[in-house]
C-alpha cells in the first residue's frame, strides 16, 4: 500500500472518530435528567422561599366522596408553611377575632365553587378537578378570584389544592401556588364551630409527615365557640330555674 492510500485511510478514520465524539457531545448536551413534579428530590424544600414553582404530589386522601364535603364548613386554622420574605408575618400560634365560613358547591363544567365568607367580606374560588374518579383530591385553580375581599394588595391564587384529609368532622386543604408569589398554606375546616385539640394535633402531625413545616398557625372561631358554649350553659341554667320555680309553685319541691 502506498503512502497516499495510507494517508487517506488515516484521514477517514480520524473523520469518523471526530464525528462520533461530536455526536456523543451533542447527545450529552440535549439529554438532561428529568425530575417528575409528583415526587420529592433529595434537596427539595417545598417550604423554601426560593423553591421552584411547582407543586409535588403530597399524597392527598385517595378515597374521597365529593358529595360528602359539600356545603358549610368553619375555618378553625390557617396554617402557613413558609415565611414570605417580602411581608411581615407572625410566627407561632395566635388567635384572631374572626370566624370565616367556607361553602363548597358544585359548579358548571365539572368545577367546584368555594366561597370564603367573613365579616370583612367574601372571596370566591373556582377549581377544576382533572381526574374526579382516580384523583378527586387534586384540584386545579386557574381562574381569578372574585369578591369584596379583593383589594390592591390581594395576590390572586393560581395553583393546586390538595385534600390532605376529609372525614365527617373536619377537613384539610393545602394550597400551593405555581406563580412567583410562592404561596403555601393549609386551612383546617370543621363542620362545627369547635374542634377537638386531638384532631388539630393529628392534622399538624399529618402535614409534618408530608414535609410541610408549620411556620405559623392562625386560629379562628375561638370566640364564636366560647359564645356558643356560654349560650348552651345559659339555656340549661334557665331550664333548671324554670323547673324549680314550677315545682315550688305546685308545692312538689323538696329539699
Amino acid at each position: 500500500m502506498n503512502k497516499s492510500n495510507m494517508s487517506n485511510d488515516d484521514n477517514c478514520v480520524s473523520a469518523v472518530c471526530n464525528t462520533f465524539w461530536i455526536i456523543i457531545a451533542l447527545v450529552c448536551l440535549l439529554v438532561e435528567p428529568t425530575n417528575s413534579s409528583n415526587s420529592w428530590s433529595d434537596n427539595t424544600d417545598l417550604n423554601s422561599p426560593t423553591r421552584k414553582m411547582y407543586c409535588p404530589d403530597l399524597q392527598p386522601q385517595s378515597s374521597l366522596d365529593l358529595e360528602e364535603i359539600m356545603e358549610k364548613w368553619y375555618v378553625m386554622e390557617v396554617i402557613k408553611h413558609k415565611v414570605d420574605p417580602h411581608r411581615a408575618t407572625i410566627s407561632g400560634h395566635y388567635v384572631v377575632n374572626s370566624c370565616p365560613i367556607v361553602t363548597i358547591q358544585s359548579a358548571n363544567r365539572g368545577r367546584l365553587r368555594l366561597l370564603w365568607t367573613e365579616e370583612a367580606g367574601n372571596l370566591e374560588y373556582f377549581f377544576r378537578i382533572p381526574d374526579p374518579f382516580d384523583g378527586p383530591g387534586f384540584w386545579d385553580s386557574r381562574e381569578l378570584q372574585n369578591g369584596t375581599l379583593l383589594s390592591s394588595n390581594y395576590t390572586q391564587f393560581v395553583g393546586k389544592v390538595q385534600v390532605m384529609k376529609a372525614v365527617g368532622s373536619h377537613m384539610v386543604l393545602t394550597f400551593c401556588s405555581t406563580t412567583t408569589d410562592n404561596q403555601l398554606y393549609s386551612i383546617l375546616l370543621s363542620r362545627e364551630q369547635s374542634l377537638q385539640s386531638s384532631d388539630a394535633n393529628g392534622v399538624h402531625n399529618l402535614l409534618e409527615r408530608n414535609k410541610l413545616k408549620i411556620r405559623s398557625v392562625q386560629k379562628t372561631c375561638r370566640n364564636s365557640a366560647s359564645r356558643f358554649r356560654m349560650k348552651i350553659s345559659s339555656w340549661m341554667m334557665n331550664a333548671v330555674l324554670v323547673a324549680l320555680i314550677s315545682q315550688m309553685k305546685s308545692g312538689t319541691f323538696e329539699i
